[in-house]
């Protein structure tokens, strides 16, 4: 959950792992990054290439970045665990 953008649901089809944005959906790829850390990176056409960087510390998390931005999206633990 992200305050300005929303929420992303991510589900899994088959082999596949995606990123529900509400108004988009994309499927993504992933990516370990040189400093370790690891990157999904949406495919779809007409959507591709948003990073969403999985974030260090004691609660999940993804953060994407513009040019002058970086928002970050909090698991809803509550949910997650069902």
């Amino acid at each position: 959950m992200n305050e300005a953008l929303g929420d992303i649901t991510v589900t899994r089809k088959g082999a596949a792992t995606v990123f529900d944005m509400g108004e988009w959906q994309s499927e993504v790829a992933s990516r370990h990054n040189p400093d370790g850390s690891l990157s999904f990176i949406t495919i779809t056409p007409g959507v591709d290439g948003f990073e969403f960087v999985v974030g260090f510390g004691p609660k999940r998390s993804l953060i994407v970045r513009d040019a002058q931005h970086e928002y970050t999206f909090w698991a809803d633990t509550a949910s997650s665990s069902k």
